[in-house]
């Protein structure tokens, strides 16, 4: 055989090697972004559906419960169902600002107040990240509080550099949620209720 058969066996060998390589990478590509998209989607519909309807409705109704506050402290939401999964961020992370900044994708977002992040589009995920508190949320006017085990861990509303809808993907799992991003932490919040961060802005807004 020829030096130049070998030569065109050998190189028609490695385009096929790429060609399956490329496959492979692109039907686990789409295996993974078309879950995520669909849910990002419809997330997407619900929650230009619900500021329509809270555009004429006032957000900030003080809300009567059996929780002892201190005086000119009032809770304004309450999130019953929800999961909260803390991010720490790096030292590179910390010198940046805001949400859109740490780890967002600007080609997959159309909305200001909806974040995409890398993490939804990583076609391989190892997520060892658990779950850090995993029950009632309260909204006041000074902090948010968390339920975790039958206690209550806070988050000052002066800390809150930015907030946003999003999707939360946590054990390879899409869900609908949102976002609040302090000076080092990330809170991810795996949640069927975005109005939350509705009410939050308006609080924020009245603070500034």
């Amino acid at each position: 055989m020829s030096l130049g058969w070998i030569a065109l066996i050998v190189f028609g060998s490695i385009y096929l090697i790429i060609i399956m390589i490329v496959s492979i990478l692109a039907y686990k590509y789409q295996k993974t972004h078309t879950p995520y998209k669909k849910v990002r989607d419809e997330y997407r519909n619900e929650w230009n559906l619900l500021k329509k309807k809270s555009e004429l409705e006032n957000l900030l109704k003080p809300i009567e419960v059996d929780l002892e506050l201190p005086e000119g402290e009032q809770i304004f939401f309450i999130d019953d169902e929800a999961q909260t999964i803390i991010d720490k961020l790096s030292k590179k992370e910390i010198r940046k600002s805001g949400i859109k900044s740490i780890d967002r994708i600007d080609a997959y977002y159309e909305m200001e107040d909806f974040t995409s992040f890398k993490e939804n589009y990583k076609i391989e995920k190892n997520d060892k990240r658990k779950i850090a508190y995993d029950g009632i949320i309260f909204l006041t006017n000074r902090r948010i509080m968390f339920e975790n085990k039958g206690e209550y861990k806070q988050l000052h509303i002066d800390k809150i550099k930015s907030i946003g809808v999003s999707i939360v993907t946590f054990q390879k799992i899409n869900y609908k949620g949102y976002i609040i991003r302090t000076s080092d932490e990330i809170y991810r919040i795996i949640s069927k209720k975005p109005k939350m961060i509705m009410v939050l802005e308006k609080i924020l807004e009245m603070r500034n």
